[in-house]
């Protein structure tokens, strides 16, 4: 045992001794008695909140029975001085040879000393580093082994049964689109055509995703249930279509990837973006399944139709915000865009959200 579980022991051994002598009740709660180090050094070197834990089961006031247990604590051999701090705190500072004789221990048990603490019992699993492929590594990745494989050494050491884990995270939604994804791309490169993002699934750096359409899964049946209209079932399952559409002669749109589609009309220098969705990973994923079939056409200029986010919020998914900034492309907006857009978006932003729930239904199980 340590210096503070040896005076957590004789500490108890005086609350029994008191509890014998009548001064206390028998039985008491001793689950919150602790043996600390006192908060400022210069009051001792142990402290006990012993008398303050204490007091209300006991029926004792605090001072009263610190100063009890401190006319026991005193005639210890190991304890150069007991004294009572506040309402009923006791400091005790401890003899010279006391801490002389942990280091003879530390000296005598070298590598050893510490071995088989009381740290529980039964044995542990130890389950660390989860190294994502479908993210960029990062240093928490680093942190995660040293700290997993240091936690199950200190284990080990103090007497449990250890099984180290390494998590792989080589499984899931994620993984599977990843696996899509090489194949897609693989296809691409021998100069197939790999069609629309599959499952219309859009993902952050986090490997999250922004958007999909596997919660949409329920519409696969063809008749609409008792408590839908057809009409809107039916329509419902069309707006689950996604991918490059052609609209007409030049101009194309990226539907289903977000909840606002993108459109591009090619030009003779480059193509034009309308309204570049909701979210910038949409964007981006827009813009690129349109040069997968379109070629690798320059952004030459931006247009706004509308002020709400879902015509505007991915702007830096397929411009870059210096190019706007510069005039190199110009960015177009109706009057008073900002302005609109504040207001609802800001000013209005807690209605808006709130009727935003309303309109999609984000806190409904999807299907029901």
């Amino acid at each position: 045992m340590n210096v503070f579980e040896v005076f957590e022991h004789r500490l108890r051994l005086a609350i029994e001794q008191l509890a014998e002598q009548g001064v206390l009740p028998k039985g008491l709660d001793l689950s919150r008695v602790v043996v600390e180090p006192p908060r400022d050094a210069s009051h001792g070197d142990l402290a006990t909140n012993a008398a303050m834990v204490l007091t209300k089961e006991a029926g004792v006031p605090p001072r009263k029975l610190a100063e009890a247990l401190v006319a026991l604590l005193q005639d210890d051999a190991d304890v150069v001085s007991v004294s009572i701090a506040g309402p009923g705190f006791i400091n005790l500072s401890l003899a010279p040879h006391v801490f002389e004789n942990v280091l003879h221990a530390v000296i005598e048990q070298g590598k050893y000393y510490g071995h088989a603490l009381a740290v529980g019992q039964g044995p542990v699993n130890v389950e660390y580093v989860s190294a994502n492929p479908t993210g960029p590594m990062h240093v928490g990745h680093g942190r995660g082994a040293v700290f997993g494989d240091a936690l199950a050494s200190l284990l080990e050491f103090a007497g449990r049964a250890v099984t180290r884990e390494y998590y792989i995270n080589d499984a899931g939604a994620q993984v599977d689109v990843l696996a899509r994804s090489a194949l897609l791309r693989y296809r691409e490169a021998l100069g197939h055509d790999i069609g629309t993002i599959p499952e219309g699934e859009v993902l952050n750096a986090k490997g999250q995703a922004v958007s999909t359409m596997r919660h949409l899964a329920f519409l696969q049946a063809d008749e609409a249930p008792a408590s839908v209209n057809p009409s809107l079932w039916r329509l419902a399952r069309l707006n689950t279509h996604h991918g490059l559409y052609k609209v007409t002669e030049r101009t194309y749109q990226v539907r289903g990837l977000d909840i606002a589609n993108i459109s591009f009309i090619e030009g003779d220098t480059g193509v034009i973006v309308i309204d570049p969705a909701t979210y910038t990973e949409a964007a981006r994923a827009a813009l690129e399944l349109y040069r997968t079939h379109r070629g690798d056409r320059p952004v030459t200029g931006l247009i706004y139709t509308h002020s709400h986010n879902d015509h505007c919020g991915g702007a830096r998914g397929v411009l870059d915000e210096r190019d706007a900034v510069s005039g190199k492309v110009p960015v177009s907006a109706p009057a008073g865009f900002m302005d609109a857009l504040v207001g609802e978006s800001v000013l209005a932003g807690v209605p808006m959200m709130r009727r935003a729930g309303y309109q999609f239904g984000g806190g409904l199980p999807a299907g029901e």
